[in-house]
């Protein structure tokens, strides 16, 4: 299956794009050489089996890291180009880890989204005031305000963090397994707010799923990797086949229709 370009609003005066970009450690390859275009609006999912990349191509998109070759750009510049403040004002990223123990009120939490546009020395305005209550009525975590975010439970956290990305007014969030610890219901919470923030607050949204139904169900298109390579670029419902399916996870699957899943269930034979 040869891969696509992820979505053709993705250009490159608008989102990322990748060319032979590869990451190696140690002179071992983790990301084999690849070319894509990502972004345009749309809530991406990057899947693959574990240790396929994922992980390490969203910090290459979040200058968390650098790529040992190849060209990275994001909205027509070098990504390496980019000044620290003027990129965290287009790019939001979510570890999938976010430090705890930091005593930190909710409120207080959402408002580090902040500093992209005041600086950790400037005067927090009015207008910093009204974005961070706005992304916290946004993400429904008003009620949370005064608690410590460490007194909260894992979906209610995934939201406040949320909310601070969404404060810092990025257009494009990356999302690093934002589920992994969550409940099935905190699972479904978190991603129809995902979504919600891509399809109502015009942002692109790249997100590292394990979960090839909740990929079917939340996302509109979907990267898979396996073994460091990209093997597909597809909307949602050409991915959800058997063929591409086993393309990347090696497992033979049927796609069974279901209500809440457009593109159907993927069930293991």
């Amino acid at each position: 299956m040869s891969p696509r370009t992820i979505a053709p609003a993705a250009t490159a005066d608008r989102g990322f794009v990748l060319d032979n970009v590869r990451f190696e450690v140690d002179g071992t390859p983790i990301l084999h050489p690849l070319s894509a275009a990502i972004g345009g609006g749309q809530v991406l999912g990057l899947v693959g089996p574990n240790g396929s990349g994922k992980s390490t191509l969203l910090r290459l998109l979040a200058r968390q890291t650098s790529p040992s070759g190849g060209n990275l750009s994001f909205g027509g510049r070098a990504l390496a180009d980019w000044g620290a403040r003027d990129l965290a004002r287009q790019i939001a990223y979510l570890p999938q880890h976010p430090q705890t123990g930091i005593g930190l009120s909710a409120r207080e939490v959402v408002a580090l989204g902040r500093y992209p546009w005041h600086g950790p020395f400037g005067r927090f305005t009015p207008d910093d005031a009204a974005r961070t209550t706005e992304a916290m009525v946004v993400t429904g975590t008003g009620q949370l305000a005064e608690r410590n975010i460490d007194t909260l439970s894992g979906g209610e956290r995934q939201r406040v963090w949320l909310a601070m990305l969404v404060a810092q007014d990025a257009r494009c969030l990356l999302l690093d397994e934002p589920t992994s610890a969550l409940d099935v219901a905190h699972q479904l919470e978190v991603l129809s707010l995902v979504r919600r923030l891509a399809h109502e607050g015009g942002r692109s949204v790249v997100i590292v799923l394990h979960d090839v139904n909740m990929a079917s169900r939340f996302c509109d298109r979907v990267l898979a990797l396996r073994g460091g390579r990209l093997v597909a670029s597809e909307d949602v419902h050409r991915f959800m086949t058997p063929e591409c399916l086993r393309a990347v996870y090696g497992l033979e699957m049927q796609i069974l229709p279901h209500s809440t899943h457009p593109a159907g269930v993927a069930v293991p034979i």
